[in-house]
């Protein structure tokens, strides 16, 4: 999957910055490694390490790939870069303290807690450089963790799904999915990843769900139950996905 998806990048003379967001583990290894042993010649950084060192990852990765316009410059991040700035942390009292000893400083920490509450904001980016400049391509590896959804809008997402959504690709630009288990033991799953790759097409969850599966009222009369694909259509929605998918060859 890995080298399918740089090939069809350079194959399609992509340049400019190319972002994958992977797992941790594959930040540090496989796609580094890859690279390394197929595509020497292909640049990319590494984003990993604590906030304020991915921060400047971040920051020197920009300058780098401005000043290189005609080539590719990939940046390897981590899934979890795509979320939001974590909240402030509210302090407890350790079991080691007496209770004498936490009334006497707890106050202050509360207080320090709701000020640092005041200036969260909840839809900060952890890493708002990712989010304010235009990607040549954006690739999700395994991305079956990520891309599931039940609605395009961002306020019902995950922190994660909302991030990937939210990335900047140019108009000419790719976006790639990478999956080994694209519906992750379940269809409906695969919506998230059509509506992430082309939202004008697949705009509407429930629009795909009554297209392709049985869907019935719950007990209450007011809410939905999916079944399954629909017998009569499950030929067709295997054709109508099929085209959506490159596979792996051996």
């Amino acid at each position: 999957k890995t080298l399918e998806a740089v090939g069809a990048i350079i194959e399609a003379d992509l340049r400019g910055p190319i972002v994958v967001a992977a797992p941790a583990t594959a930040v540090v290894s496989t796609w580094p490694d890859e690279f390394d042993a197929w595509v020497p010649g292909e640049e990319y950084a590494v984003c990993e390490g604590d906030k304020e060192w991915r921060q400047k990852v971040l920051h020197d990765f920009w300058i780098w790939a401005k000043a290189r316009p005609e080539e590719r410059s990939w940046l390897f991040i981590n899934l979890e870069m795509l979320q939001n700035d974590r909240p402030p942390v509210r302090k407890r009292k350790p079991k080691a303290m007496s209770d004498e000893d936490w009334a006497a400083v707890a106050d202050e920490y509360e207080a320090e807690w709701e000020a640092s509450m005041e200036e969260w904001d909840a839809e900060k980016r952890r890493h708002p450089e990712l989010f304010d400049r235009m990607w040549s391509a954006v690739i999700i590896d395994e991305s079956q963790r990520v891309l599931p959804a039940k609605s395009s809008l961002t306020k019902d997402q995950s922190q994660q799904r909302s991030g990937a959504q939210n990335l900047l690709v140019r108009p000419n630009g790719m976006k790639l999915a990478l999956t080994g288990t694209p519906f992750r033991g379940n269809p409906l799953n695969h919506w998230g990843t059509l509506n992430w790759l082309w939202p004008q097409q697949w705009s509407g969850y429930w629009n795909y769900v009554d297209r392709w599966f049985n869907v019935t009222e719950d007990e209450s009369g007011y809410g939905k139950v999916i079944e399954s694909i629909r017998p009569e259509v499950e030929r067709d929605y295997g054709t109508e996905l099929d085209v959506t998918m490159i596979r792996r060859t051996k």
